[in-house]
């Protein structure tokens, strides 16, 4: 969707459109146009806290969530 720069890094707006969850299952997204800004570092794109959201080279497993 774009560009924005953010204390001099440079994120990449993204958009996202969820249907057919209209039972509201927990690991899916709800429904909606939701936008998230992500950058890229070392290979990796992080959100603004530098939390890795998506990765194409590290295959490692790693907790995302902890429920306890």
């Amino acid at each position: 969707m774009g560009t924005k720069t953010v204390s001099g890094h440079t994120f990449y707006k993204f958009r996202r459109l969820t249907t057919e969850n209209e039972k509201q299952i927990t690991f899916c997204n709800p429904n909606g146009e939701h936008f998230e800004l992500l950058r890229e570092n070392s290979g990796n794109l992080v959100n603004e806290d530098g939390v890795i959201q998506f990765t194409n080279n590290d295959f490692q497993e790693r907790l995302i969530v902890d429920n306890p």
